[in-house]
């Protein structure tokens, strides 16, 4: 009998990136993203409860600053992280912690929240299923007041089309806290993009499993 030649195990795919850690740095070193595009600011005003024009800034000293007072809401989206002048620049203007901007520009943690100072923190691992297999879409968002700070390696779809819904719809009229919704928007889009790759995953299981009871 011809033995069958033992055929070498696929490489386990995941879907978020290891965290980039250098053995031996102190504690919020900071590192620019390789291959990341230099920072590009854009801020989204929502005057009331309605979305208004989307505008590029290139001075940081003219973007907008939390304040509790003000019914006008901002949204700055900051995409590209491979040039750390001015991602440093915006840490400073808006007070963001150290420890937080280098979680920011490592690409690999899990998701999480964390209560720094004024600002919420979010780091986000959002599941994006493409042809070509599942990835992940890295956002991390300071929230404070009417102030949402988002930072990502390259535009992602999911603010891409957050923000477009945004514009084409008014937030509900019930809603106060029109920043506070513009973060649940996101983080409700995050767990609906679970629910596609978790259905891919019970489809395999199912496969799996019918494959074992034809072989019994």
């Amino acid at each position: 009998m011809k033995k069958s030649k033992a055929t070498a195990p696929k490489p386990r795919r995941r879907i978020a990136i290891r965290p980039r850690i250098t053995p031996g740095a102190p504690p919020g070193t900071l590192s620019p993203v390789p291959g990341s595009a230099p920072a590009k600011i854009t801020v989204l005003t929502a005057a009331g409860n309605m979305a208004g024009k989307v505008r590029e800034i290139a001075d940081i000293s003219t973007l907008p600053k939390a304040d509790a007072k003000s019914k006008t809401s901002y949204w700055v989206r900051v995409t590209g992280l491979g040039d750390l002048a001015p991602l440093l620049a915006l840490r400073d203007y808006y007070g963001l912690q150290n420890m937080a901007f280098e979680d920011m520009l490592n690409q690999g943690w899990r998701s999480k929240i964390e209560h720094l100072d004024e600002y919420l923190f979010f780091v986000l691992q959002s599941p994006l299923l493409t042809q070509e297999g599942s990835r992940n879409e890295h956002l991390c968002i300071f929230y404070s007041g009417n102030l949402i700070i988002s930072f990502e390696e390259s535009p992602t779809t999911l603010v891409d089309s957050l923000w477009q819904r945004l514009a084409a719809s008014p937030v509900p009229a019930h809603i106060q806290h029109v920043a506070a919704y513009f973060v649940y928007a996101a983080l409700d889009m995050v767990v609906d993009r679970f629910y596609p790759l978790l259905d891919k995953k019970d489809d395999a299981l199912a496969e799996l499993e019918e494959s074992l009871d034809a072989d019994g």
